[in-house]
């Protein structure tokens, strides 16, 4: 098992344990918003502005495992992540945090995202 940290809102972190094998597919996971994302809309953040609401291991073995077959053409390419801005100039991640903590585990500079109202 891996230990992984997450960054959340309000300045908290909290801590989750991944299998040796998710952990191996997400750090394999090359950096390129085009393999796992629709761009026509949306803007890379930098990953170190983004805060996520929660970080649910089953969650993000699902989200290795669809990353990699996006990656792989086996799956249609998902919708950006989506975040709001937050008053600190961070962005909470609403939708997608499992992807993000892969990005995170992939040493992601960034991440393709839409912000929402």
């Amino acid at each position: 098992m891996h230990t992984v940290k997450v960054p959340l809102a309000g300045g908290k972190t909290t801590e989750i344990q991944v299998t040796e094998k998710i952990y191996k597919i997400a750090c394999s996971l090359p950096y390129g918003h085009r393999f796992y994302f629709v761009t026509d809309t949306g803007e890379e953040i930098p990953i170190a502005k983004l805060a996520q609401k929660r970080a649910r291991p089953d969650g993000i073995a699902n989200a290795a495992l669809l990353m990699q077959k996006a990656l792989s053409g086996m799956i249609p390419k998902r919708k950006p992540i989506s975040v709001t801005l937050l008053e600190n100039g961070l962005f909470l991640v609403l939708d997608g945090n499992s992807t993000v903590t892969i990005a995170r585990m992939a040493s992601w500079p960034a991440v393709w995202c839409k912000r929402k109202p």
